[in-house]
């Protein structure tokens, strides 16, 4: 059984602060290091700092620690981070995309 806690990070994609963008980065170093598993969107602003952050604390880890969820919806010029693991959770699925 996996023993993994998962956190849900969700936040503005456009108009951030530095505050807010070292807020995030903090965030996503403290989650990887502190043995946490990251759900998080694939919008710009919070959700690739917060990840990206998140990536390079953990290394190679990621890959069993981090869930993205496909980002549908939105602003048209609205960028999306890049897919880092697959399969994407599909907010739709009310299982959340997993058994």
């Amino acid at each position: 059984m996996d023993s993994t806690r998962w956190v849900l990070v969700a936040g503005a994609n456009e108009g951030l602060s530095k505050e807010h963008e070292q807020s995030a980065e903090s965030l996503g170093i403290m989650l990887g290091n502190a043995g946490y598993g990251l759900i998080a969107g694939r919008w710009s602003g919070v959700d690739p700092i917060v990840t990206q952050a998140f990536v390079d604390a953990v290394g190679d880890s990621y890959r069993d620690r981090l869930r993205q969820i496909e980002t549908i919806g939105g602003p048209e010029n609205a960028r999306k981070p890049k897919e880092l693991v697959s399969p994407m959770l599909d907010p739709s699925d009310p299982s959340g995309g997993h058994t």
